[in-house]
Order: C-alpha cells, then sequence, then structure tokens
C-alpha cells in the first residue's frame, strides 16, 4: 500500500513542471521571427529567464561563461533545454547573448 501512495506522490510531483510550463504565458523564441529581438536584455527575459532565474536551470550571470560555450548549448539543446535554430535566434542576436552573459555579474552584486 504505502508503495501505491508513493507512486502516486511521484506522479503528482512530476506533472506540476509539465502543467507550470505548459500553462505559463511565455512570450518565447518561438513567437519571433529572425531579427525582430530588440535587445538581448529582450531574448534573455524571453527564452532563458524561465529557467535560469528560477532555480530550475544553472544561474548564467557572474559565471565568465565563454561565449562558444553558451553559443553551443543554445544551439544543441542540453539535457531539459530545447535547442534553438537560428531561425528563433539569429546568429548575431546569439553571438551578442553570449558575450551580454560572458560579462554580466552576479544579481545583486555591486548593489547597496
Amino acid at each position: 500500500m504505502p508503495m501505491k501512495k508513493l507512486s502516486f506522490v511521484s506522479r503528482l510531483l512530476l506533472s506540476v513542471p509539465t502543467v507550470y510550463i505548459l500553462y505559463t504565458p511565455v512570450d518565447s523564441a518561438f513567437g519571433h521571427s529572425y531579427g525582430e529581438w530588440r535587445d538581448v536584455q529582450q531574448i534573455y527575459a524571453s527564452t532563458c529567464h524561465y529557467c535560469h532565474d528560477t532555480g530550475v536551470a544553472p544561474v548564467l550571470f557572474g559565471r565568465a561563461l565563454p561565449p562558444q560555450y553558451i553559443a553551443h548549448r543554445v544551439r544543441n539543446g542540453f539535457n531539459a533545454m530545447p535547442a534553438f535554430k537560428p531561425s528563433e535566434i539569429g546568429v548575431a542576436d546569439l553571438e551578442a547573448l553570449a558575450r551580454w552573459i560572458e560579462q554580466s555579474a552576479v544579481p545583486g552584486e555591486g548593489e547597496q
């Protein structure tokens, strides 16, 4: 009997993130065509923020991640992270985003 209850609880816990992702209103990368991004902040807010600023995925800021590493992960995906095609985030936009993330500080650092 306890195994059945654990199984139900496990299934319930696994369904929560799926429901959250499916029903969260998102101005996603898929809603934009190549060249329509205003700036790197908009790209980040529309595609990266939902996981990388909420504890779902690793924090990106303040880690001095090489732009080539970031671009590779964005294009190829990794684990639960989807891959983004050039039609979703253009080459120049991805390069600018990767440089911006590389040069970023840890959130809250330097604020008083």
